[in-house]
């Protein structure tokens, strides 16, 4: 499981103006910071020869100062569109990583800061293919707040941080990003504002098929979600109980896990924790039944998102109760029982979350739905 920090992109939603030719803020700001820059060719993300000479200040000084970070800035030419070249700077930044953990530095000293073609751009376009390698002893938060003054697209560091770590800093880019209490046994969440939907796509692009962070959206506001282990465990037994009722009553019901939802016209989007298609018309664009676990505060309005795409039935987890949304005329209704579900103890199920294994939770409420009323 990747926790929030291992994938968080920064998406350009309140970068300041900046005009082709000018150098970013810190390179403007700070030159004699540079570490060093690997040039690239057109359309390639190949190391050139002399790539170990170009990065050996930057191996040296991450030896001898192992309590900074080294940013690898990384960009394209204006050439191609923004997705393409949004690919190509990871790929360059990637190789570059790689020779450097090649070389001894560790991968959770360095972070990326992806700008692909929308950076600050250079006299000649063969300048701009290129990953410029800082220093820096600044929060992430900080970074991500250079990264958005020079339109960058996605920020993305390995070494595992909590949300009060990330927003360890007097700038003011920590109210951007309000999250949930964070307490040792907590997700791992970040919210961020104004994100236009384009962007919440790229975002599913770049985490590809890996199962975290999560990610919800609604009206330009994106949550990215890195689940505890008891939130896992908790929506897992949910899911392999009521899979278990199913099974013992000769329901035809289907799991579909984290399906990713989303809707451009709703503007909204969600992966739930558990959802399920009931009945034998498998075939459908939404599931049935969506199953959501509540075990750090802080969300989005995740009912609304579901509304908006026209799921029948939500069920909240929070403190070992489960709570009933029934979608009716458009609007959500609290039930005391599934509609879906009907013959469902809701109750008698949450009984059984507390068991020591899955398999003894699933035998028991398995034993409990065949004993005689």
């Amino acid at each position: 499981m990747k926790p929030v920090s291992t994938l968080f992109a920064v998406l350009g939603v309140t970068a300041a103006a900046m005009t082709p030719g000018a150098a970013t803020a810190r390179e403007s700001a700070n030159p004699s910071n540079v570490l060093g820059e690997v040039k690239f060719q057109f359309d390639s993300s190949a190391l050139p020869a002399e790539v170990e000479q170009q990065l050996g200040a930057t191996v040296s000084f991450a030896t001898t100062h192992p309590d900074q970070r080294i940013v690898l800035d990384a960009h394209c030419d204006p050439i191609g569109t923004p997705a393409y070249n949004v690919g190509l700077a990871i790929r360059r930044a990637e190789a570059v990583r790689e020779q450097l953990t090649t070389a001894g530095v560790p991968a959770d000293q360095i972070v990326f800061a992806i700008y692909g073609k929308d950076g600050a751009h250079r006299a000649r376009p063969a300048e701009d293919r290129r990953v410029t390698l800082w220093p820096t002893r600044e929060p992430l938060a900080a970074v991500v707040d250079h990264t958005l003054a020079g339109h960058g697209t996605a920020v993305t560091w390995q070494r595992p941080v909590t949300v009060a770590q990330f927003e360890a800093t007097p700038q003011p880019v920590a109210s951007r990003f309000p999250a949930g209490e964070y307490v040792p046994t907590a997700d791992e969440r970040i919210v961020m504002y104004n994100v236009p939907w384009s962007h919440f796509e790229v975002q599913l692009a770049l985490r590809g098929d890996a199962s975290s962070p999560r990610m919800a959206y609604l009206d330009g506001a994106l949550e990215l979600m890195s689940p505890s282990k008891g939130h896992e465990r908790t929506k897992s037994y949910l899911g392999r109980l009521v899979e278990v009722f199913a099974l013992e009553r000769d329901i035809t019901l289907s799991p579909y896990g984290g399906w990713t939802l989303k809707g451009p016209p709703e503007l909204a989007g969600i992966e739930p924790d558990e959802c399920y298609i009931i009945g034998p018309d498998q075939d459908k664009e939404r599931p049935d039944l969506a199953i959501e676990v509540i075990w750090t505060s802080g969300s989005i309005d995740k009912l609304e998102i579901y509304r908006r795409l026209n799921v029948g039935e939500v069920w909240f987890w929070k403190n070992d109760v489960l709570t009933v949304h029934v979608l009716s005329a458009g609007r959500y209704h609290t039930a005391d029982r599934s509609a879906l579900l009907p013959a469902l103890d809701l109750a008698l199920l949450c009984k059984f979350l507390d068991r020591p294994s899955a398999t003894q939770a699933m035998r028991e409420f398995r034993d409990a739905l065949r004993a005689p009323p």
